[in-house]
């Protein structure tokens, strides 16, 4: 005698229907089921022609242990150089030296770069509107150390900083795995301040994080008065972006100034093309700025 049915709208009814619609028993749906992220798994290592690094890669990529990774070193490196509190846009007290300050900013007729280097080999990016004073900010995956050197530029240029955007070039957890705190960050300053999170439409599981606008090649973020240009540069992750603010390539992982990332989703001929569409008709005056 068989047991009393499921209730509507449970796993156990919607497996049951399931089964009687396809011909196969709850045992091997179960079975099916749980087989799927293997099988997925087995067709990535073979699409990647398998070598030692790959598993790792897929690991730290589409699982939350890059993100783990990422706050674990966070965390070594505050213990290391204790900050007090944020709260608000404080002047930062042990402020680095005028001629460090200046080393790490950058301007061009419309716009003003600072650099925020974090961990060992990391930066992200301040891009201000020098007309607006509006400011996009590129990969603040320390969004501590972004957000204080937000504070330090805001106290340079006399206040009235805005930030309204954060850019994003690829998923990988220390370029984007910042984007929500720093975001809520934002939030505590002002709360009516709506804050997009921008980035490549194409990049694969789990995506950005907090992404509210997805972009594609020759997308235009409008940051002030400054029209940046998105550029897909698929290789180093499927969805990587690029992103040029008057003369200023903001090049993430993709490309360095002596080389360029590895190769984790594509291949020598995806950079070639991507390099051929979106970096070799650049003017020679661009200055690169990579992550």
């Amino acid at each position: 005698m068989s047991g009393p049915p499921a209730a509507p709208g449970t796993l156990a009814s919607s497996a049951a229907a399931l089964s009687a619609t396809s011909g196969l028993s709850v045992l091997q749906l179960a079975m099916f089921v749980g087989i799927l992220p293997l099988a997925l798994t087995a067709g990535y290592l073979y699409r990647a022609k398998y070598d030692k690094g790959s598993l790792m890669y897929l690991l730290y990529a589409r699982t939350p242990l890059g993100r783990y990774l990422h706050q674990s070193e966070l965390a070594k490196a505050r213990l290391k150089q204790p900050q007090r509190p944020l709260v608000g846009f404080p002047p930062r007290p042990e402020r680095p030296p005028a001629k460090q300050m200046e080393a790490l900013t950058h301007e061009t007729g419309r716009a003003l770069v600072r650099i925020v280097p974090f961990l060992s080999d990391n930066y992200a990016y301040i891009v201000m509107c020098k007309a607006t004073k509006e400011c996009a900010v590129v990969d603040p995956a320390d969004p501590e150390t972004v957000f204080r050197a937000v504070a330090e530029l805001q106290q340079d240029v006399g206040g009235g900083i805005r930030v309204r955007t954060v850019l994003t070039t690829h998923y990988h957890a220390d370029h984007a795995g910042g984007n929500n705190e720093f975001v809520k960050l934002l939030k505590g300053v002002s709360e009516t301040d709506v804050v997009e999170v921008v980035g490549g439409v194409n990049e694969k599981y789990p995506g950005i994080q907090g992404m509210t606008r997805g972009v594609k090649h020759g997308d235009t973020v409008q940051v002030g008065q400054l029209a940046i240009r998105c550029l897909d540069v698929p290789c180093h992750t499927w969805g990587s972006v690029m992103f040029l603010a008057d003369q200023l390539l903001f090049t993430g992982d993709y490309l360095f100034s002596g080389g360029c990332g590895k190769f984790f989703e594509g291949g020598a001929q995806d950079f070639c093309t991507s390099l051929e569409r979106s970096v070799n008709s650049l003017p020679d005056d661009v200055l690169i700025f990579p992550g």
